[in-house]
């Protein structure tokens, strides 16, 4: 019993010593050439902690767009008047013949300075008014009267200016405002087309 007992001591013991022996042996020769290769030996090896991948939350309600750069003098800037329109030119009167709608050589010069105040001017419109004298029948003087102011209206027309902005019309020989046609100077006063300006709608 005593030699059994001194046996098992002696295993122990002999236990003991190797296991002493195995970690000097890992301690000495193959933790250095692990930590060389920059592992870890196996015994003591830790395992890498494991991240987690955090994805962005998408935002939630109403997105608010960026701001855009303003520039701080556009509100300020102010546009310059525009210059007013030249006045028209001053009109006179378009004077014809005896028994004649014909336009003469000095009223055509004339409309054509007021043809180019027009085109220049798209609001202005005119008025063209005829007269007669008092000789003859009546409704033949207010024909004439008539006739004498479109024959200005298409000399203004062959210009360029629309007939929507022409009125013509004869008015006869009883508008006359240079009163009784009793001599020769009178009466041709009275053959006439009177312009007047008038604001186009």
């Amino acid at each position: 019993m005593t030699k059994l007992r001194a046996r098992l001591k002696i295993l122990a013991l002999a236990t003991a010593v190797f296991g002493l022996l195995d970690i000097a042996y890992l301690s000495t020769y193959l933790a250095p050439a692990a930590f060389a290769r920059g592992e870890q030996p196996a015994p003591f090896a830790r395992t890498k902690p494991r991240t987690m991948a955090m994805t962005p939350k998408a935002p939630t309600g109403p997105v608010t767009p960026p701001m855009k750069a303003t520039d701080p003098t556009a509100s300020t800037q102010v546009s310059p008047p525009r210059p007013a329109p030249p006045a028209p030119p001053a009109l006179e009167a378009i004077y014809f013949g005896f028994n004649t709608s014909t336009v003469g050589s000095r009223g055509r010069t004339f409309l054509r300075t007021v043809a180019a105040a027009m085109n220049g001017q798209p609001k202005l419109a005119l008025a063209v008014i005829g007269h007669a004298d008092p000789l003859g029948p009546t409704a033949y003087n207010l024909d004439l009267s008539r006739r004498r102011a479109h024959s200005v209206k298409r000399v203004l027309e062959g210009h360029g200016i629309e007939a929507s902005r022409i009125e013509a019309k004869g008015l006869g020989a009883a508008s006359t405002s240079t009163g009784a046609a009793t001599t020769p100077r009178a009466r041709a006063q009275q053959r006439r087309v009177d312009l007047r300006w008038r604001r186009h709608e």
